[in-house]
């Protein structure tokens, strides 16, 4: 019996060929697919396939390529898009989780194929606001949180307050105590705020609990 990896494989393959239609049919597949892995196959696709359809302007396979990671994100909830991740969290008030990758990148694949993959972080995700960004796709993201390795990830408050960053280059446990204690840092926070803006006008001089 073929494993659901072997397939995911067999369709990387396929992403190389010389055919653009069979390229296009295998990143679409890779979409349907709902295996995560694929995302470091979609990668390069999506911002480096060649063929360029002149009559319609523009690169189908690419198109396809992107469509399909939006697809494999949203099972846990990933944004690709930065200003929407910004405010979603401040609508949600949700702290904001920012995972930064190379295409390319070997430690990038295996982070995400053994970790991302972990039901319990996978838990923890879905309590965040999670921004997916890619060297490739948005670099200024990462001259933005001074980022010069991958994986790395950075956590925010809602109003998006660094509220610390880690070398994503650990085991599933460490990072799973970081992530949950993170959480509970920020969710003390804001429900800190939210106690002081009920009694506003109480006292004679008002405190910010992230001031100094």
């Amino acid at each position: 019996m073929v494993g659901k990896g072997e397939i995911i494989d067999a369709l990387g393959l396929m992403v190389g060929d010389a055919n653009w239609e069979v390229r296009w049919a295998a990143v679409y597949a890779l979409g349907k697919s709902k295996d995560r892995r694929a995302l470091a196959i979609l990668g390069p696709v999506a911002g480096e396939d060649p063929y360029y359809d002149k009559a319609q302007e523009k690169y189908p396979v690419r198109e396809a390529a992107r469509r399909a990671m939006m697809i494999l994100n949203s099972v846990i909830g990933w944004q690709t898009d930065p200003e929407r991740a910004f405010a979603l969290a401040r609508t949600e008030g949700k702290p904001l989780l920012l995972y930064f990758r190379a295409s390319g990148s070997d430690l990038c694949s295996a982070f995400e194929k053994v970790v991302l993959t972990e039901e319990k972080i996978i838990d923890v995700l879905q309590r965040y606001v999670c921004l997916w960004s890619d060297y490739l796709v948005n670099p200024s993201i990462f001259e933005r949180y001074g980022i010069e390795k991958v994986p790395a990830l950075v956590f925010l408050s809602p109003q998006g307050k660094k509220l610390g960053g880690i070398d994503a280059v650990i085991l599933p446990e460490r990072l799973l105590e970081k992530m949950v204690a993170f959480l509970e840092v920020d969710k003390s926070v804001t429900r800190l705020k939210s106690r002081l803006s009920k009694q506003a006008g109480r006292g004679s001089r008002g405190w910010d609990p992230e001031g100094p």
